[in-house]
């Protein structure tokens, strides 16, 4: 059985239209991009952070993780972190201004963001 698991993050989450960017500038046009397989062009570059999920896509994104839900623990909702500190945004900022201009131009803007998992 799995379980839940969010990652609070800031910065920008990688979706499909990142990954379609991605293979486009790679010349992989004719690879077909699906929400099965969207990950696995970013595998070789190292833009983005991944985490380990047993069932459906794996979270992936572009900045900081600021904490993490997971769904078998009981939690105070007030000792969670949805704030970046000015040295986490900077951080986040950096990386996400690393970024090559194609993939943020399809990137959704930089936020905290729960980005769901599964063990």
């Amino acid at each position: 059985m799995s379980y839940a698991i969010g990652y609070v993050v800031y910065g920008i989450p990688y979706s499909y239209d990142i990954a379609k960017a991605i293979a486009s500038n790679n010349k992989d046009e004719d690879y077909d991009v699906t929400a099965d397989n969207a990950d696995e062009i970013a595998e070789n570059e190292s833009w983005f952070e991944f985490r380990y999920s047993g069932n459906g896509e794996p979270p992936g994104w572009c900045g900081v993780v600021l904490d993490r839900i997971d769904e078998c623990n009981n939690l105070k909702v007030s000792e969670l972190n949805f704030q970046p500190s000015d040295m986490q945004k900077k951080t986040a900022e950096d990386k996400i201004n690393n970024l090559p201009e194609y993939v943020r131009k399809v990137s959704n803007q930089a936020d905290v963001y729960i980005l769901w998992g599964s063990s």
